[in-house]
């Protein structure tokens, strides 16, 4: 049965000014019609598309040799394939490049049913088609239908049938006709789409049945012949190894050359390459043989009568197509004069194997093995090729050699195993099993081995986590990752395990890297993995150029026992990239980046702790704390035991129980453990296969201490049971390459003293080196301790060198630089705090991403504290803490309160004013003598300016202070405010600026009212003893002063007038006050106006003047609040 190539004919054929490859608004047309004339004679560029190029040369040989020949096309070869059964031999001749779906199917089906089929063509079943009816008069098969959808990427055919190469993965799953490279069937795939060589045969291939009768028989031992001219071309097929080669295949010629067009991708590509042309045959399971020349012009060796270059036949290959076509049982009956009859092969048996050379019996997975032997045919051939499978005989890969041969695998699988070697001899027959040798697999298992990528270095820079998706076949631990270095990869590299839902399970850096090559990092603790799982393993990249191979998935996964790897059309890509840090998911032409996870059986695997809590040497532990252990697989739950024993070996009493869905056993203390005592925890537990703990089944901690009675020194700002509310917070990410996270408190003391170091509260996951440091509020470094001899979690300490001696009143900030982890309480410094003699502001927490010194304010505790000893002589009381707050506004009329830093004796006096009145009331002492409070008879007068002091105490040790004074102002009646600013706090307490400066803020009232005192906030920097504020009208005239008395170190500050100054309303008017420096601000504030009761603030406004001490200030910039403020009434 002979096909034409019809529907190449119409593909090609431009009349009417289109064709598959002109015209059309794509540059191509994407349906031709059958009812249209075409030239079919031509200059060479042309005439080789058409019959008499490459078709008419083999007819005019069938014909003289007398052969029985069926003609059909290749169209009919879709709608009538049931005629391809009434024939022995089924020929594609020439250049048949356009398939449909049922044509190939029809084909392949006559195959399966035995028949046997010839490639004499090239570029064979390139492109799919498909068939419409012509829309003239709806006569089928009518039309020629290829949207070519390779060459636009893209599912542009409307219909669900794919219509771009056969090959192509990328668009449609087999069943659509897509992801089927053609020499699944045909032996051969397309790859030189121009080229012309000579068909070439070596002193092996022409001891073959192919080349019987011929002078190929003869050659010397290692030399070769060149056929017909131009035979291997102008379109040629390769014997590809992607996957889809047939087994059994055998080659019987080798034509080596360069080519100027070679196909680089699935069909839009060529660039210059060389090409490795065979002749190819195998044997179908149905017996029939398959032939493939893999070449448009083979005809031309057969008869010299054809369009196109002119070349001479070559009776070597006419005597080959004698032999072919007996052995598929055709015969001539008016044989070519110089040709001999031939017969067909009666050989049916398969050549056999020795293994001279084979695996050791234990082998390791993932390395590499080489296997050696020899073969024999004893059935009248000879040997024409030698192939293995590594997989049970479900693939066979060609090995080098023939009588002799041999090749190297790379050993997958766990357990028991086995390598299957095969003959084939020149009748395609061989061995369905092959000998067979056992192996015994050994653990860890991988995915790749030893396997070398496709390209070791992608050339990319860019920094990537690069990973791959997978599953494992049955259950086990994943002990580590592995990837594959170019020596251009360099840096750290980081490999993470992760779910599937994105939960990094595991981490570690890789360390001891070669140069290139495989790479390979253990897990701490091996990740337990549960069969039909999917997991992603991946790692990190800061310099790319990371090892690729693109579509390595596109026709399908892998199964390396106990990995399975999806691919495929249809399927999520296995090879997937991303962010640095996070889990890779994004994908690119199913690349195989080669990142590799390594696994372990159950029984490889030791049982261990992979968690504690406590931790190991962890310190201020809760004494009602709960002591967990995690182990890394399950156990048999009546081992399972904990016990605990404080350092004189008493053992604390409660019980222990086991969640095996988390394997988890935990000991609940029947009562609390004793503070401040080192516990040791012993666990107990035996898995199924009878193994103990081999690691982490013992450990120590020690619990929190008691907590120091207020004012104890040395002193700190926190307990040891202070726990932060934010556990571990991780802003590494924030940093860049070398910075560190610098984190503190800014704080003062009320007495003389000095600070011997700090303590600060480390949770599970604050690694790195710690350093900290004693900064003066200027930024500079008055003393630093790099942290040594570190617990793994709870309150840590170090100690300077030299105390470090502080003066009262004077801000510092204490404080730890590390690698961007830590823990925090939010909000915990929004209000100042006093303990003992520390005091912090408003606002003491402090941070700097990268800097040394901490220099930005925050409300967050970031529990960094001070180890502060009082000066010996420092017998001393202090107060801690008003109620009211110095400098507080709009308060609520109540008691007030005043606290010291221990008791204190009678004999003192409590007096509070309003103006020049004063307050009647009462005083009494607390129980312990640590407070006093001040009861008023009656109530406080509102929106009132309140001045409060407390003379002569005297503590119980004979400290004495002389005397204490605060002021705050109470609310309106009506609760309305009585300031502008209330009780804010700036953004910066200490600018950097030591020059004396006007500041001030300009306001209007939309309603009358009384200016009873003025107000600012001190800033840390500003060292002036006492202050003035001026209240100034809108023609710059003086209405009022006040002189600040009592002021505090920082804070609020109230001086009240002499007497209210009443304005009416509409008026404008302005407060401000002299500083000498290091003032108090907060940028931007005034970009919008700001409005309390009737005062609103004007635009622009933060008002400003250098160079006239205590003058009107009338500059402005960047809006900003200089905290200048006034307490009035309605």
């Amino acid at each position: 049965m002979y096909q034409t190539s019809d529907p190449t004919w119409q593909a090609y054929n431009s009349y009417g000014g289109a064709s598959f490859y002109q015209g059309g608004t794509a540059g191509r047309a994407f349906k031709v019609s059958y009812n249209r004339p075409f030239a079919t004679r031509g200059d060479a560029s042309t005439a080789r598309d058409f019959y008499f190029g490459a078709e008419f040369p083999l007819v005019r040989f069938l014909e003289r040799n007398g052969y029985d020949v069926s003609y059909l096309s290749g169209v009919d070869t879709d709608r009538r394939g049931a005629l391809l059964k009434n024939h022995r031999v089924f020929i594609s001749a020439g250049h048949d490049e356009y398939w449909s779906g049922a044509q190939r199917a029809n084909i392949q089906s006559a195959r399966d049913a035995g028949v046997n089929l010839q490639f004499l063509s090239g570029n064979e079943g390139y492109w799919r088609t498909r068939y419409e009816n012509s829309p003239v008069d709806g006569g089928a098969y009518r039309t020629l239908v290829s949207y070519k959808e390779t060459l636009s990427n893209a599912k542009i055919d409307p219909s669900n049938e794919w219509t771009g190469t056969w090959r192509d993965p990328r668009f449609a799953t087999p069943a659509n006709g897509g992801a089927s490279p053609e020499n699944a069937l045909t032996g051969t795939a397309y790859v030189v789409n121009d080229g012309l060589l000579p068909v070439t045969v070596n002193a092996d291939e022409g001891r073959t049945r192919l080349w019987r009768n011929t002078s190929l028989t003869s050659l010397s031992p290692g030399t070769k012949a060149e056929l017909a001219p131009n035979t291997v071309g102008y379109e040629s097929d390769e014997d590809l190894f992607n996957g889809f080669r047939p087994p059994g295949l055998i080659r019987l010629s080798t034509t080596v050359g360069d080519v100027p067009q070679y196909l680089q991708d699935f069909g839009n590509t060529v660039r210059p390459g060389r090409t490795t042309h065979h002749l190819t045959m195998y044997r179908a399971s149905s017996r029939a043989l398959v032939f493939s020349a893999g070449s448009i012009q083979w005809s031309w060796g057969l008869d010299a009568t054809h369009d196109g270059l002119q070349s001479p036949s070559d009776q070597r290959m006419q005597q080959a197509q004698i032999n072919l076509l007996a052995d598929m049982g055709a015969q001539p009956t008016t044989l070519m004069s110089g040709l001999v009859a031939a017969q067909a092969s009666t050989d049916d048996q398969a050549p056999t194997v020795t293994i001279t050379s084979r695996p050791p019996q234990s082998v390791q997975n993932g390395r590499s093995y080489t296997v050696a032997g020899s073969a024999v045919d004893t059935g009248g051939g000879v040997v024409a090729g030698v192939e293995y499978s590594t997989d049970g005989g479900v693939s066979w890969s060609p090995a080098t050699g023939t009588t002799s041969w041999t090749f190297s695998y790379i050993q997958h699988g766990l357990g028991p195993a086995s390598v299957r070697v095969r003959a084939i001899d020149d009748s395609a027959n061989t061995d369905p099993t092959g000998t067979v040798v056992s192996v015994d697999v050994a653990s860890p298992a991988s995915i790749f081995g030893d396997t070398v990528p496709q390209s070791a270095d992608s050339g990319d820079p860019s920094a990537v986590e690069l990973g791959l998706r997978f599953s494992v076949s049955r259950d086990g631990y994943l002990a580590g990752a592995r990837f594959y270095k170019s020596v251009a990869n360099t840096g750290t590299h980081i490999g993470s395990l992760w779910s599937a839902n994105g939960a990094r399970l595991a981490q570690a850096t890789f360390t001891g890297e070669t140069a290139s090559g495989w790479q390979e990092v253990r897990f701490s603790t091996p990740v337990q993995v549960t069969a039909g799982t999917t997991y992603t393993v991946s790692y990190s990249t800061t310099s790319g150029r990371y090892a690729y191979e693109p579509w390595a998935f596109a026709y399908g996964g892998l199964s390396r026992e106990p990995f399975q790897v999806a691919g495929g059309a249809g399927s999520a890509s296995a090879g997937v990239y991303g962010a640095i840090g996070s889990m890779p998911t994004s994908s690119y032409q199913n690349t195989n980046y080669s990142v590799d996870a390594i696994f372990e059986g159950a029984g490889a695997v030791p049982l261990a702790t992979v968690d504690q809590y406590p931790l190991n040497t962890a310190v201020s532990v809760a004494v009602d704390s709960e002591i967990r252990a995690v182990l890394n697989k399950p156990v048999d739950p009546a081992t399972v035991s904990i016990v605990v024993r404080d350092a004189a070996g008493a053992q604390a009493s409660g019980a222990t129980t086991w969640d095996g869905n988390t394997r988890t056993a935990t000991f609940k203390p029947s009562q609390a453990l004793q503070r401040n005592t080192q516990y040791t925890v012993t666990v107990g537990a035996k898995d199924a296969a009878g193994q103990s703990l081999t690691s982490g089944a013992s450990w120590s901690f020690r619990t929190v201490k008691p907590d120091t009675p207020p004012g104890t020194c040395p002193c700190s700002l926190y307990q040891d049971s202070t726990r932060p509310a934010l556990e571990l917070v991780d802003d590494s990410s924030l940093l860049a390459s070398g910075q560190r996270l610098t984190l503190g408190t800014r704080f003062t003391t009320v007495v003389p003293g000095a600070v011997t170091g700090l303590r600060f509260y480390k949770a599970a996951g604050m690694t790195g080196t710690h350093i900290g440091t004693l900064f003066s509020a200027d930024g500079t470094a008055l003393s630093t301790v790099t942290v040594s001899s570190e617990t793994a979690s709870g309150w840590q300490q170090a100690t300077f060198n030299a105390p470090v001696q502080l003066s009262p009143g004077v801000d510092y900030v204490i404080a730890l630089s590390g690698n961007g982890t830590y823990s925090a309480t939010p909000g915990d410094l929004d209000a100042a705090k006093s303990v003992g003699p520390l005091r912090t502001g408003a606002r003491a927490g402090a941070f700097s991403y990268g800097g040394a010194f901490p220099n930005n304010a925050s409300s967050t505790s970031y529990l960094v504290d001070p180890v502060f000893a009082p000066a010996p002589s420092a017998a001393s009381v202090s107060v801690t803490a008003t109620s009211p707050a110095n400098g507080a506004a709009d308060t609520t009329p109540g008691p007030l309160s005043i606290r010291f830093s221990q008791p204190v004796l009678d004999g003192y006096t409590f007096r509070v004013t309003a103006g020049a009145n004063a307050i009647a009331g009462t005083t009494r002492r607390s129980a312990d003598g640590t407070s006093l409070t001040f009861e008023p008879t009656g109530a406080l007068p509102a929106a009132t300016v309140i001045s409060a002091s407390v003379e002569n105490i005297s503590a119980a040790n004979g400290a004495k202070l002389a005397r204490t004074a605060w002021t705050f102002s109470t609310a309106s009646a009506a609760g309305n405010p009585t300031t502008l600013l209330g009780n804010s706090v700036p953004a910066v307490t200490d600018a950097a600026d030591p020059a004396p400066v006007s500041l001030g803020v300009q306001l209007s009232t939309s309603r009358p009212i009384d200016i009873r005192a003025l107000r600012f906030y001190k800033g840390s920097k500003d060292s002036a003893g006492s202050h003035t504020a001026t209240l100034w009208d809108s023609a710059g005239n003086s209405l009022a002063t006040a002189k600040f008395t009592d002021e505090t170190a920082s804070g609020w500050q109230t001086a009240v007038l002499d007497r209210p100054v009443r304005l009416p309303a509409g008026s404008m008017f302005t407060v401000s006050y002299q500083a000498v420096g290091g003032y108090a601000y907060t940028g931007g504030a005034f970009s919008a106006p700001i409005s309390s009761g009737p005062l609103t603030s004007t635009t622009p406004n933060g008002r400003y003047s250098y160079g006239q001490p205590g003058g009107l200030p009338l500059q402005s910039w960047n809006a900003t609040n200089y905290f200048t403020d006034l307490v009035f009434s309605e």
